[in-house]
Parts: C-alpha cells; sequence; structure tokens
C-alpha cells in the first residue's frame, strides 16, 4: 500500500495526539508500517521515524503487519526485499538484529525514565563500545544480540518487565587486516559491556558486567527486576535498609559461588578482598567491585584451562 507524504504527515499529527494522551492509534501505526518497505523515499523514511516516535507500539505493528516476513529472516532467507525489511526494523527498534528479539530500545535515557515512570517496569540499560543497531558493535554486544537478546524466555521476560535503554560510551576498537593482494578485513578487536539495572526512577540498583549464560543472565533479570520493582515502592530510610541488606547478601552469594568455582577446577582459593574505599562507601559498590573481580579471574581461569 502506497500513501502520500502528506497523508504520512496527518497519520503523524494524529499519533502525537494521541500519544499527549498517552494512547497510541493502532490503526494509525498499521497504516504507517505498510509503509516503511518504502524506505528508499521520503515517505518511507518518514513512517520509520513515527514508528520510532511511537515506542514498543510501533515496533509491535511492524511485528503484526509484517509477521510473514520477519518469519523469513528468523528462518535465514534473503532477499532484497527481506534486507529492506531487517533495515525498518532496526531502525524502529535501535538494535541490530531485533528481527529475531522483538526488543525496543530507548537511547535516550529521558524518555526510558518517562516510559519506566508511566508503566512502572524498572529500566536495563546497557553500556557498550559502538552502538547496539550496528554489525559491527563490541564483541560483547554482538553475543548479547545472537545469545541472549535472542533467546525466546529472556526476549519474553524483557518486553514483559523492564524498559530497555543502551548507550555507547565510546567508539569500538577496530583492526584493519590487509592481505596485500587488494583484500581488506575490517573488525573490531575487543568487548566490553555493563547492564545496569534502574528503578522507575533512574536510580541504580544493581549492575552486571561482561559475559554471562542465557540461564545465568535470565535469573539476574528476574531478581533485579523485583529488587528494583520493591525499592521504588519504599520510602528513605526503609529503601537504603532494604537495598544495604540486598547487596550484603548479594556479596555472600558471589563469595560462595567464587569458592565453589574455584573447588570445581581444583584450583587454590583466593579471597575477593575489597579495598578500603569500597569497604568504607558500604555493601553495595563492595558486591559491585568483588563481582567484576570474579568475572575478570573467571575469565582468567577459564582461559588457563583452554589453554
Amino acid at each position: 500500500m502506497r500513501i502520500s507524504l502528506v497523508a504520512l504527515v496527518f497519520i503523524g499529527i494524529v499519533l502525537q495526539l494521541s500519544t499527549w494522551a498517552g494512547q497510541r492509534d493502532p490503526a494509525a501505526l498499521r497504516v504507517l508500517a505498510e509503509e516503511v518497505m518504502a524506505l528508499d523515499d521520503a515517505s518511507g523514511k518518514a513512517a520509520i521515524a513515527q514508528l520510532r516516535e511511537a515506542g514498543p507500539a510501533g515496533l509491535d505493528a511492524l511485528f503484526t503487519i509484517h509477521a510473514a516476513g520477519i518469519r523469513a529472516l528468523q528462518d535465514g532467507k534473503t532477499s532484497s526485499a527481506l534486507a529492506q525489511l531487517r533495515a525498518a526494523i532496526e531502525s524502529v527498534s535501535g538494535q541490530r538484529d531485533c528481527h529475531a528479539s522483538h526488543l525496543y530500545w530507548f537511547t535516550d535515557f529521558t524518555q526510558a525514565r518517562a516510559a519506566a515512570r508511566e508503566s512502572g517496569k524498572p529500566i536495563l540499560s546497557l553500556r557498550l563500545l559502538g552502538r547496539l543497531d550496528e554489525e559491527f558493535s563490541c564483541a560483547n554486544s554482538r553475543f548479547f544480540r545472537t545469545t541472549l537478546y535472542a533467546n525466546e524466555e529472556i526476549a519474553a521476560y524483557l518486553r514483559d518487565h523492564f524498559i530497555l535503554h543502551w548507550k555507547s560510551v565510546r567508539p569500538v576498537p577496530k583492526i584493519t587486516i590487509d592481505f596485500g593482494d587488494g583484500r581488506v578485513v575490517q573488525r573490531t578487536i575487543t568487548g566490553n559491556s555493563i547492564h545496569y539495572a534502574l528503578d522507575a526512577e533512574g536510580t541504580v540498583i544493581d549492575a552486571l558486567p561482561g559475559l554471562y549464560t542465557p540461564r545465568a543472565f535470565l535469573d539476574w533479570l528476574k531478581k533485579t527486576g523485583r529488587v528494583a520493582q520493591a525499592a521504588g515502592n519504599l520510602k528513605e530510610p526503609t529503601r537504603a535498609k532494604f537495598l544495604s541488606e540486598y547487596h550484603t547478601e548479594r556479596r555472600r552469594v558471589v563469595e560462595r559461588d567464587w569458592r565453589n568455582d574455584l573447588r570445581a577446577i581444583g584450583a587454590r582459593p583466593v579471597a575477593l578482598t575489597a579495598d578500603a574505599a569500597a569497604l568504607s562507601a558500604g555493601p553495595a559498590l563492595w558486591a559491585a567491585t568483588a563481582l567484576v573481580r570474579a568475572c575478570v579471574t573467571r575469565s582468567s581461569v577459564a582461559l588457563s584451562c583452554a589453554a
């Protein structure tokens, strides 16, 4: 279906008015979803921009209207039309490989916080090297896209329980390999990332650095999501006491898991000690510091065992 740019502008006005009223017109979103396949002209780009502005509802409209094409993408099929559809989905969602995850990501934290306040959901904020909507973001985020966010159970939980946000900390380092025969390959050479769980007001509740298995990641999401929502309903000083007790327990669990991991590989026990500054800042920072050290050392142990 093709519609004029003037009609798209009118639909945009209707959507803006419905957004101010706290609603989004499903019929108008479906019309825009039809039009995104005109990606190379002004009307297609305008439709994509308006679906992006509509938030998760705009992405849902795309998945409804183009369900057959999305299934084809998920099955690994290729064509120029499917490439066009994939580009539109990724532009609306803010995530590369969104056809596999159906996740909408805010890139403006103010907007993410407003959505969290409206919905009562906590925020999951990813900090990464590069951009989540590009193929060659950092190695960690490529793992997230293909193994975590594409996991059906994880994706469903994120859609139902979190407002999603990502921020690029800096460009991802890249290396160029020249084969000397006209062939040149450019790839990223590192990965660094952290997921922050925040309450609906944008206050950090917990953090998960590095890479984890889908099961460990989902378990963390469920636990921190519940804590973030509970903390959001508390007033000071009850809230501070609640979070202190949570992080004290987190520290105990990190230490226990660390000992069990070392015991499993027959390694000598190593204490996860914190420096004076971390200890004086309270259990929340201590737990985060211990978790980072555990992640780094676990990676080193895994590499040593594989060597």
